[in-house]
């Protein structure tokens, strides 16, 4: 599991579809959180945090949003 928390002004940045937009490009590009029968492939906590069980995703969200 990789944890990476987005700053506090980007957890409350919404886009056109009125959903966070960190958590709707991880929808976008990855399927929902914990959809996968193997287990998850990213979560999401709250506040700030997203959990990732796959390098590749993490490194791909951190380029983006970090």
């Amino acid at each position: 599991m990789i944890k990476i928390e987005i700053s506090k002004a980007l957890r409350n940045t919404y886009g056109d579809r009125n959903t966070q937009v960190s958590w709707q490009w991880c929808i976008d590009n990855f399927g929902l959180p914990g959809q996968q029968p193997s287990g998850y492939r990213w979560q999401y906590d709250t506040h700030r945090t997203f959990y990732f069980s796959n390098e590749q995703d993490a490194i791909m969200f951190s380029l983006r949003w970090s």
